[in-house]
């Protein structure tokens, strides 16, 4: 078994412990309720800020805000339900296996930590062979995508990369990422989106719309956090990786078990090694399995340990930190390396630098996403 972190060694991060042990590490004072609601914002976390607050005596107009924000939640949870039924008016009659990922998913399997969620775009797995009748269902049902794109735009989304270009509603402004894959199939982690597909269960009421197993949904998690650079939020997505472990261990005690034997299956088990670390250090976790790696790849995940634990938890944007930065440029960087070989990203990255190029000299022209 991997050597754990000493416990002693786990970073204090004040929201966190607001969020995990209101009633005895609440801010006591204005300033420190306005840092924490700024962090909160900053980490995608304020929805779950607020649902801890109610009982805490804050400032007024502090708890006028977050109680702004539970309001606004019930909104955007409510408009996640309709979204996703207005998704299965159009897929469904396509009798074809469509996975709902991430927050959708949550909201639709009624997971009690997704009330408190922030919510972003809508996204779904679907077979590469059926991309294209899903396409026209959504573009039928009034999700358009950006029809500016080139032809190295559509060559990166078409052969290269785990999903199509964003698609968006033209009257209620949903966007839907459509996915063929969970990770780029060029990439160091590729997943048998077939292997995914025969595991996912149906959601109840619907006959083809299904959501990852258990275990998929963690690693799924997992492998977005690493591969997509972003550590803006990373403690909200640690916080949704240790709700969907701690409910896999509330229905079987054997849980984190089966989910290290899956990520070896599925070839992610190092990732799944920096998130056990993680949960551990962070949130005080006790993981009952542990990936084994080989001792080079042992090794490579502990280089790699310092930059996740300086770059994860949550930070505000008047005082963010330098090696939290320098940490979240070396590992985005490291990401752009996961999702393509260098063959191809070196090509890539020069595209998508002559483009903003061409049009920071040209304003008319309209940027364009690759």
């Amino acid at each position: 078994m991997p050597r754990s972190p000493k416990r002693s060694s786990a970073l204090r991060d004040p929201l966190l412990d607001v969020l995990r042990r209101p009633q005895t590490t609440a801010p006591t004072t204005p300033r420190a309720w306005s840092d924490r609601i700024a962090e909160a914002r900053s980490s995608g976390l304020l929805p779950a800020l607020a649902a801890v607050s109610g009982a805490l005596p804050a400032p007024p107009q502090a708890q006028a805000h977050l109680q702004a924000q539970l309001h606004l939640q019930t909104l955007r949870l409510q408009h996640m339900q309709r979204e996703i039924g207005h998704l299965a008016a159009a897929i469904e009659p396509l009798d074809v296996p469509w996975v709902l990922l991430k927050g959708a998913a949550y909201v639709a399997l009624n997971l009690p930590f997704a009330a408190h969620r922030q919510f972003g775009d809508l996204d779904l797995l679907v077979r590469r062979s059926d991309l294209a009748w899903v396409e026209g269902a959504l573009m039928a049902a009034g999700w358009i995508g950006d029809l500016r794109g080139d032809a190295h735009d559509e060559r990166f989304y078409r052969e290269w990369s785990h999903e199509v270009p964003p698609v968006t509603h033209v009257r209620r402004g949903s966007t839907v990422d459509l996915h063929h894959a969970i990770s780029p199939p060029l990439g160091r982690y590729p997943v048998d989106t077939e292997v995914l597909l025969a595991a996912a269960p149906v959601v109840p009421g619907y006959r083809q719309l299904r959501t990852l197993q258990s275990e998929d949904m963690v690693l799924h998690s997992a492998l977005h956090s690493v591969l997509s650079g972003e550590f803006d939020r990373a403690l909200r997505d640690l916080l949704d990786i240790d709700a969907l472990i701690q409910q896999g261990l509330r229905q079987d005690p054997t849980f984190e078990t089966r989910l290290t034997e899956r990520a070896r299956e599925l070839g992610v088990d190092d990732v799944l090694l920096q998130v056990q670390w993680e949960r551990q250090s962070r949130l005080g976790a006790a993981p009952t399995a542990w990936p084994r790696l080989t001792t080079w790849r042992m090794v490579s995940a502990r280089l790699l340990r310092p930059l996740f634990r300086a770059a994860g938890g949550s930070w505000h944007p008047r005082r963010d930190s330098g090696p939290r930065r320098g940490a979240q440029t070396l590992l985005y960087l490291r990401a752009h390396t996961l999702r393509l070989p260098l063959r191809l990203l070196v090509p890539h990255l020069l595209n998508k630098l002559r483009r903003r190029w061409r049009d920071h000299h040209a304003p008319t022209t309209a940027r364009l996403e690759g």
